[in-house]
């Protein structure tokens, strides 16, 4: 279950989790309420906005770090794979 909370105003408002931003671009929030209050709470809060962007750019670049198996190599010590030669 996530951390995120409904927030009851712009004054005392909270900010997103970096597991829920995560999350949402992930697109692993299945809950509509949660997912609804996510995405109000980032209309009204560039702060967040900002954060989801960040969050945005390191999972895409996880991910791509997988698929071209660099991740792997790299953190098990492991000299980057050869791209091969076309």
């Amino acid at each position: 279950m996530s951390s995120f909370k409904t927030l009851p105003s712009k004054k005392t408002m909270d900010h997103l989790s970096d597991d829920d931003l995560e999350r949402y671009h992930l697109g692993k929030l299945k809950d509509e309420a949660e997912l609804a209050a996510l995405e109000e709470h980032l209309l009204v809060c560039p702060t967040c906005l900002a954060r989801a962007e960040e969050a945005a750019q390191y999972v895409d670049a996880m991910r791509a770090g997988l698929i071209a198996g660099e991740f792997d190599r790299e953190a098990r010590g492991h000299a980057p794979a050869e791209k091969p030669k076309s």
